[in-house]
């Protein structure tokens, strides 16, 4: 995946997470703060029926829903920041050690090791790849 897909993940990861934040705020709004506008200045504030208990009930639902926004906006801001990491580890960037380096050797980008491995399988026969990458390893020593 080019650069270009990668910078898609983390402004994708990005634009999640400003979503929930403002889902998370306006669910917030809703839940505190609340003026029936009974005295002066006779300002409303989340308002919709003559009844505090129904404008109480009504303010809750909006606020769980957009509760699960914020929730939703956010796990989907995880799982961009995921499949960049992914892509970048697909692409070769990523900090995991190979096979190889894990035994010990490292032949890095070196052509050397898989022609001398395919000699290597041809002189033994045929066999599990796993036993013949052991094996070479092994003999190389």
């Amino acid at each position: 995946m080019k650069a270009k897909g990668k910078g898609l993940w983390k402004g994708l990861s990005c634009i999640s997470f400003l979503v929930s934040a403002a889902a998370l705020s306006l669910g917030l709004d809703k839940m505190l703060y609340y003026d029936n506008g009974e005295y002066y200045p006779y300002e409303y504030h989340n308002v919709y029926v003559g009844g505090d208990a129904y404008n109480y009930i009504i303010n809750g639902n909006y606020a769980t829903g957009f509760f699960v926004l914020a929730a939703m906006f956010a796990l989907m801001g995880i799982g961009f920041i995921a499949l960049y990491y992914l892509s970048k580890m697909a692409d070769g960037q990523g900090k995991l050690l190979s096979r190889y380096q894990a035994r010990g050797r490292n032949w890095g980008a070196s052509e050397e090791m898989p022609q001398n491995a395919a000699a290597f399988a041809a002189e033994k026969g045929e066999r599990a790849t796993e036993q013949l990458e052991y094996d070479w390893c092994q003999s190389a020593e």
